[in-house]
């Protein structure tokens, strides 16, 4: 295990914990984009229980090239994904995580956005 994953790991878990205080209870989700091709980090959030929430083509622009990414949500405090008539029919597919690693640099936290 290496030094970033350690601090991306005590990180994550302190926001989570700060997040899940009696005091906080009205936040119900946090989210977090992450590169596509970014397998390394897309492992680290789905094992803390993180699920794909939804694919984002060409959401960042690395050296002026476009890239896809992909929207994770983390459901807090009793916090539920909207209900929809689709589900449990229509669900995400992860397969293009996968299909789109080339080349991995390292865990990365790229963005947290907190939906409280």
């Amino acid at each position: 295990m290496c030094f970033s994953y350690f601090v991306a790991s005590l990180l994550l878990d302190s926001l989570i914990s700060y997040l899940t205080a009696k005091d906080r209870y009205n936040c119900k989700a946090i989210y977090l984009h992450v590169l596509a091709s970014n397998c390394v980090a897309i492992k680290f959030y789905e094992k803390r229980r993180f699920k794909a929430h939804s694919f984002l083509p060409y959401y960042y622009s690395i050296q002026g090239k476009p890239r896809d990414g992909y929207l994770y949500v983390l459901y807090i405090n009793g916090g539920k994904p909207p209900w929809s008539t689709l589900y449990p029919f229509v669900t995400f597919n992860m397969t293009r995580v996968y299909l789109t690693a080339v080349s991995i640099s390292g865990l990365t936290l790229h963005w947290l956005n907190i939906a409280c």
